[in-house]
């Protein structure tokens, strides 16, 4: 590919110290990118329907004559339809 090698790992972790939280580590690696999200999500946020959620990642890229780096996040509300 343009991208050349890449390697990825991922870690996730379904019921975070038996609570029922959800974590998510997503590490890829390249000689043109670097990239990282790590993800939080709480079904039942305070012991109640409405589920949150929050996401922080990094993205470096390496061009011919530039190098770019971004780093952002964002969270989510939810709350179901039916219960």
């Amino acid at each position: 590919t343009a991208d050349q090698a890449i390697f990825n790992a991922r870690i996730t972790e379904n019921n975070l110290f038996g609570t029922g939280k959800r974590l998510d580590l997503n590490l890829e690696y390249g000689s043109e990118r670097d990239h990282i999200i790590l993800s939080y999500l709480d079904p039942r946020f305070r012991d109640s329907f409405m589920s949150f959620g929050t996401d922080l990642q990094r993205a470096q890229r390496r061009f011919n004559d530039f190098d770019r780096a971004l780093t952002g996040g964002g969270f989510t509300l939810g709350y179901p339809l039916e219960q």
